[in-house]
């Protein structure tokens, strides 16, 4: 399950309809994939998520339930990945999503 809700990726991409509907879920998968490894650590919708997660192992280190900034530099990367459809990757996180993400963002290194 995403961290950041199908339903607000829809409305933020101002995409009424229900066809691109797939394609926007791999994109958010994909968003909020890039937003954690940029972030060195794993984020969850809720505490009981979060909880599950630990639980069974999978959360990594140090995990946090989503914040509202993390929330819009997942919607910023999303929105890059879908107006640059064709382009080929390598342009990196969004300087405006590094912007709401970098305060979460932890063993940086040296």
């Amino acid at each position: 399950m995403s961290a950041v809700s199908i339903e607000t990726a829809m409305h933020h991409l101002r995409l009424e309809d229900d066809t691109e509907l797939d394609l926007v879920k791999g994109y958010l998968d994909g968003a909020e994939d890039l937003a954690m490894q940029y972030l060195n650590r794993r984020f969850y919708h809720d505490r009981e998520a979060l909880t599950s997660a630990e639980e069974n192992g999978t959360a990594g280190d140090r995990p946090i339930v989503i914040t509202p900034s993390i929330q819009i530099g997942v919607l910023l990367i999303l929105t890059n990945i879908n107006e640059n459809r064709g382009d080929l990757p390598g342009e990196g996180i969004p300087a405006a999503a590094v912007r709401f993400l970098e305060p979460y963002r932890i063993n940086m290194g040296v």
